[in-house]
């Protein structure tokens, strides 16, 4: 049939026999350097790899592998914003802003390098097969779908640029929240975000912690706060020993969400963080601490 087959984030295996069934075949449009991050999640894993630059290739359509087709052309490489920032960067609102943008910027190279290849006439197997091999240089490496698990903090398990990185690729990070309401204790999920790391000038208040706390309000360190009524900037948390990230806000399981401030105002010294939540409550007050 006189038709072309073009996937751009399809997800879904192609059949050969539709593909054999096209006279130009397919065409696959894909976010990276194949064949490195071949598969459902290439923007995802080189931010959470902490890559400086990434691109796009336009690939023919395998009839039997995933992302295994002739590459027929390649971007030039594309930087990645705010790469391993140290800080929360200017104009973030949420944590998923370094994703979206990195997933649009590569969506407008992805359409005008497809642009091309079709103008050019390179899709069509007569021309391309007469063409030198182009190769990329990378080397093969699987970006598969993240699980949704990936987003739960882990304490005492991970780094604090890790669950920077994380911020930015998934909407929230969770944990769970303990305390004791009505002399029982309650478990709750707590879903936060955005992150960023401590700047400079916010080491000073968690220079003297300890490992056992795993949280401490930051208060505003340059200029006034946005509203007369806050007090604090965010929250740092204790991922793992002396590795801090800070949070913005928080929501609580059943409850709407709440700024740094709130934060503080609804947990007292024996509130718990928790990666897993807690056993079913035996009416016992015992290890409550102040985390």
């Amino acid at each position: 049939m006189e038709y072309l087959i073009v996937a751009v984030s399809f997800g879904l295996f192609i059949p050969g026999r539709l593909i054999r069934e096209a006279r130009y075949g397919g065409l696959n449009v894909h976010p990276s350097f194949l064949p490195k991050y071949w598969g459902a999640s290439p923007i995802q894993h080189a931010i959470l790899n902490g890559d400086e630059t990434t691109g796009v290739v336009i690939q023919t359509l395998d009839p039997q592998k995933f992302d295994n087709g002739r590459i027929l052309a390649m971007s030039d490489p594309l930087y990645i914003r705010f790469y391993g920032s140290k800080r929360f960067p200017d104009g973030f609102i949420r944590s998923e802003s370094e994703y979206r943008d990195l997933e649009a910027r590569l969506a407008e190279i992805g359409s005008e390098l497809l642009s091309t290849v079709i103008t050019n006439g390179t899709y069509d197997p007569e021309v391309h097969l007469g063409l030198p091999k182009i190769e990329t240089g990378e080397a093969s490496k699987r970006a598969s779908k993240l699980p949704k698990e990936m987003s739960n903090i882990r304490f005492g398990e991970m780094k604090a640029i890790d669950a920077f990185r994380r911020s930015l690729v998934f909407e929230h990070l969770y944990c769970y929240r303990q305390t004791v309401e009505k002399k029982r204790k309650v478990c709750q999920r707590v879903n936060i975000g955005p992150f960023h790391m401590l700047r400079e000038e916010q080491y000073g208040f968690i220079k003297d912690v300890g490992p056992e706390k795993l949280w401490v309000p930051i208060p505003f360190t340059s200029g006034l706060p946005p509203k007369k009524y806050r007090k604090f900037e965010s929250i740092a948390l204790q991922v793992n020993q002396g590795e801090w990230v800070c949070a913005q806000y928080f929501t609580i399981e059943g409850k709407n969400r709440m700024d740094a401030d709130g934060w503080v105002k609804i947990s007292p010294d024996h509130v718990r963080l928790l990666s897993d939540p807690a056993p079913i409550d035996d009416g016992s007050m015992d290890n409550i601490s102040d985390k």
